[in-house]
């Protein structure tokens, strides 16, 4: 079985350990990272297919997008390097507009 290489970014030990409970070691190779640099490094060297990042964690960069693109154009002088594809940890709440 090939397994995807999934990244857990958080500064929350905690989340992390339940997000990677959730997600389980037997389908994927769980990696994580607990600060914004340590996310870069280990991102820059495993170029996993997944991230899944606390947003605020990582300054100067205001969405996973912004991380994905930063990763690629280091990676875009690697033949066949998939790039990785990131989602926020923990989404904000939706809120309703005003009634009225």
């Amino acid at each position: 079985m090939n397994k995807r290489t999934v990244l857990l970014a958080d500064d929350d030990p905690g989340l992390r350990r339940l997000v990677g409970a959730t997600l389980g070691s037997e389908h994927f190779n769980l990696l994580s990272a607990g600060d914004g640099e340590e996310t870069l490094s280990v991102a820059r060297q495993r170029m996993p297919a997944l991230i899944l990042e606390d947003g605020e964690m990582i300054p100067g960069y205001q969405a996973p997008a912004q991380l994905l693109a930063t990763l690629q154009a280091k990676d875009a002088k690697k033949d066949g390097a998939a790039a990785p594809a990131a989602a926020p940890a923990a989404a904000a709440p939706a809120t309703a507009p005003p009634a009225g």
